[in-house]
């Protein structure tokens, strides 16, 4: 089903469009690393997949250290509420062996929604990552990027995301790090397949509960998911001990269609 629509999008954004038609959304925050974004290129992307073609924007970081004979891993920053990346800002800083790509939302988007929560919510289902899912595409023919080492990392509405990433786009990505996010614990059982890692901290009141049930659930389901639980940080996305050198050694340890050790 994904591979199927990976050719989809694909065809979506090779495909012409007038630019007479093209909606250009505005993103909900042109910093998202903070003084460290002037270390990363604003770009943009066309997507397709709602129907009208949108011109989105995106942030974009070369690999610090390049192979010259090997394609290289792409992490896939998703920020949270207020459009904060702080993956992308220790990605930055620790000058990371991979391509790092930040796409912005904007204003009342999500990147996910759990399914069988539409009574909290109003929606299910993916939004924002199918245009991730788009722009990933892109970079793919743009790149030497390696597929089979694509990772998704967030926190907050972005860690929601990756537990999206989990949910909705199994296939698509080696492995990824939900930080502080919350998903239907229902949901655990389609949640088997995406490597990932589950941080969050024991003071963050309302994540911390739902991150507590997320455990069991994904425990229970036989997930391939790690929990990590910080007894004293709260809603804290820029703690740096969520972004430890063991945490990016684990991501790029991780291959698509492989065990998480």
């Amino acid at each position: 089903m994904i591979r199927i629509l990976f050719t989809v999008l694909l065809l979506f954004v090779t495909h012409p469009v007038r630019a007479a038609d093209i909606v250009t959304e505005t993103p909900r925050n042109l910093t998202p690393m903070g003084s460290y974004t002037n270390l990363f290129q604003q770009k943009n992307f066309l997507s397709t997949v709602s129907g009208k073609p949108r011109s989105l924007t995106y942030f974009f970081r070369m690999p610090a250290i390049k192979n010259a004979t090997a394609k290289m891993p792409l992490v896939l920053v998703l920020h949270g509420g207020a459009g904060w990346a702080h993956g992308g800002v220790y990605g930055a800083q620790s000058n990371l062996p991979a391509f790092i790509a930040v796409p912005v939302l904007g204003s009342g988007r999500q990147w996910a929604w759990p399914e069988g929560d539409a009574t909290l919510h109003g929606k299910t289902g993916p939004d924002g990552l199918n245009d991730a899912i788009v722009l990933i595409t892109q970079l793919l023919r743009d790149y030497p990027i390696d597929k089979d080492r694509l990772y998704v990392i967030g926190c907050s509405d972005g860690g929601t995301g990756v537990f999206g990433a989990a949910r909705y786009y199994p296939d698509v990505f080696a492995a990824g790090v939900s930080i502080s996010g919350v998903w239907n614990p229902m949901d655990a059982v389609k949640m088997t397949h995406m490597p990932f890692l589950q941080f969050y901290g024991a003071k963050d009141v309302g994540m911390a509960q739902n991150g507590d049930l997320m455990k069991i659930a994904l425990k229970q389901a036989g997930a391939p998911v790690a929990t990590t639980v910080y007894p004293n940080l709260g809603h804290q996305c820029d703690a740096p001990d969520f972004y430890t050198a063991k945490m990016w050694n684990w991501l790029f340890s991780q291959r698509r269609g492989t065990k998480a050790d």
